[in-house]
């Protein structure tokens, strides 16, 4: 016997099967925001380390300052700072904080004229950048497409100290240890660009000028997407 099924019913079933595929669509939608974030926290990541030697190739060898503007980008960085991926993002506070403080500082350092004394006064953001720079790369290194990059840049050691004070200089990481500045305690372990006189934390400049455009040695390494 055929029980035959009601417009009613019909519209119920319907109404069921759509809401199934909204709910289906939603979590698609969500893995795949989430793959979208893992992916560019890895390029993120590499965008900063390109930015770094960058850095380090307009530096002066033996004083503070620079001999040209270093090319800085952040893009990527920005991305992850969007509308679309901001939710992924500030579930890692400290990335999100290294994001904001990088995207800002860049903003500030594009105030600057293009020229020797524009270069010149803004040498203090251009390192508080580097020092943000490298803070993402120890904090990120969580995503195994950062682990992976920093092995291939041969400076894997800093995930030893995922809590490291990173300054510029040693001897500004050491006076803000010393004062307890920052969150630090008198056993917060210390990461600097220069100066740093320690055999298992040793300075992170020489490591980016070593390297070649694009680093590490003229080519982009190949990264896992996730």
């Amino acid at each position: 016997m055929i029980v035959a099924t009601t417009f009613p019913e019909w519209a119920e079933i319907i109404a069921a099967g759509a809401a199934v595929l909204a709910l289906l669509a939603v979590c698609v939608g969500g893995v795949l925001s989430w793959l979208a974030y893992r992916r560019l926290v890895i390029e993120a990541a590499y965008e900063a380390a390109h930015n770094l030697q960058h850095f380090a190739h307009s530096l002066n060898r033996k004083k503070d300052g620079f001999t040209a503007w270093p090319d800085l980008s952040v893009d990527r960085a920005t991305e992850l700072l969007g509308p679309s991926l901001l939710r992924w993002t500030t579930r890692h506070s400290d990335v999100y904080g290294d994001l904001d403080h990088m995207v800002r500082n860049y903003v500030y350092i594009a105030r600057f004229d293009f020229d020797d004394a524009g270069l010149d006064a803004a040498t203090a953001p251009l390192e508080y950048y580097a020092e943000h720079a490298i803070r993402l790369l120890i904090h990120t290194a969580r995503f195994r497409g950062v682990g992976i990059l920093l092995t291939e840049l041969k400076i894997a050691w800093i995930t030893d100290y995922p809590t490291a004070h990173v300054r510029f200089r040693w001897e500004q990481a050491e006076a803000d240890r010393s004062d307890e500045k920052y969150r630090t305690t008198p056993e917060t372990p210390l990461i600097a660009w220069r100066g740093s006189p320690e055999r298992s934390r040793p300075s992170l400049g020489p490591f980016f000028k070593a390297m070649e455009d694009p680093p590490p040695n003229g080519r982009r390494p190949k990264l896992p997407q996730y």
